[in-house]
């Protein structure tokens, strides 16, 4: 819902450093309001989210405005990398902080952390106007004509809307007559269905099967956690190879997917047959892995498909894109413990292996047509 507005009014950079400035703020509301006002926090936690949400499309719309299509690959990778790093520095670090300080403190230092951040950025910003200003006067000085070029240029990096403020009939039609996006925002809802059904029941199953709990938040949460990371981080390089060119994007994600069918297949067999605590281990590693490549190369096909939306939708095209991903996966993990109360663990790993190669069929429909286009 925001993104149109990210489109229209202001820069995407202003964006970005209201967001910083707005999550300070809250931050350091909520060490103040402190832990026994309930009602209080759960409405700073609702604008924690608003606000997030908000930094969400504001840094991913700069980005596609930003990078030229053979470095999407890169970016793609430092964004996906980034949020998994940023995750588990807030999920693990701070959670283990918690046993040690109060919430006040905790509340504190993350409000700290946004205020350097908002310090760091407008420096930048103001960096980057400078270099700007004195980009143009040079070339004032040489042509007017290219003094007009070059404004307009700057101005894109930031908010390429040139053409005023459209309808929000005007964003639906450019949104959906975008070159592919059915088929891209099927696959981004699909492409994780299977795996998240895994990877969100996996810890009740270790538990249920006595593994400690220490035990498992080290296999899901350390270890599953830096394959993941290593997996986006190698998806990053291999999209890179070909400067990530759209087929051969789509090319990695095929043969990633097959690659990626192997630990679910044995995830299903070992479940129906003897359960080993250390295959389980190795099985989720190599999920996570094959699953980060997936999720950079999916990122990097979103972003290509945003760069080829009109000017002034960029931000739209990628929120709906990025919802179409999140309410997929929404819908696995709500589905997931009703159908393993019905099924059991065994057949519902069964049912995520399936999906998982259900989604190929998706992946070579749209390597054909990528290569036709292209063609």
């Amino acid at each position: 819902m925001i993104a149109p507005l990210i489109d229209n009014l202001w820069s995407f950079n202003s964006w970005i450093t209201l967001g910083s400035f707005a999550m300070a703020l809250i931050c350091f509301t909520s060490a103040w309001v402190g832990e026994y006002n309930t009602y209080l926090i759960l409405f700073c936690v609702l604008w924690m989210n608003v606000t997030s949400a908000v930094q969400d499309v504001a840094v991913d719309a700069y980005a596609i405005s930003l990078l030229k299509p053979a470095d999407l690959g890169k970016g793609s990778t430092l964004q996906v990398v980034g949020y998994k790093v940023g995750a588990l520095f807030g999920g693990g670090i701070l959670s283990w902080l918690s046993a040690y300080c109060s919430w006040e403190w905790l509340f504190t230092l993350w409000g700290s952390f946004y205020t350097v951040i908002l310090i760091i950025s407008s420096i930048n910003i103001n960096n980057r106007t400078c270099l700007q200003n004195e980009a143009t006067k040079a070339t004032s000085l040489e042509n007017q004509g290219i003094k007009g070029h070059q404004l307009c240029s700057s101005t894109s990096v930031t908010n390429d809307n040139t053409s005023g403020k459209l309808s929000p009939l005007q964003y639906i039609r450019t949104t959906i007559t975008t070159v592919d996006f059915s088929w891209l925002m099927f696959c981004v809802m699909t492409y994780k269905l299977g795996e998240q059904g895994v990877v969100s029941m996996l810890p009740l199953y270790l538990i249920d099967q006595r593994v400690p709990q220490e035990q498992v938040g080290v296999i899901v949460g350390i270890f599953g956690q830096l394959f993941s990371i290593a997996g986006s981080t190698l998806g990053g390089w291999i999209v890179s190879l070909h400067y990530a060119n759209r087929s051969w994007v789509i090319e990695v994600l095929i043969w990633t997917s097959y690659a990626r069918l192997v630990p679910l297949l044995s995830l299903w067999l070992l479940s129906l047959t003897q359960f080993t605590k250390s295959g389980i281990a190795i099985i989720e590693c190599f999920i996570q892995l094959s699953g980060g490549i997936i999720t950079t190369a999916t990122f990097t096909l979103m972003m290509q498909s945003s760069q080829d939306s009109l000017p002034g939708t960029k931000a739209t095209h990628c929120a709906v894109l990025a919802t179409s991903e999140v309410l997929g996966k929404l819908l696995m993990i709500s589905l997931s413990g009703i159908l393993v109360d019905i099924t059991g663990y065994q057949h519902f790993f069964g049912l995520c292996f399936l999906l998982a190669l259900s989604f190929l069929p998706v992946l070579k429909y749209g390597l054909a047509f990528a290569r036709k286009k292209s063609s």
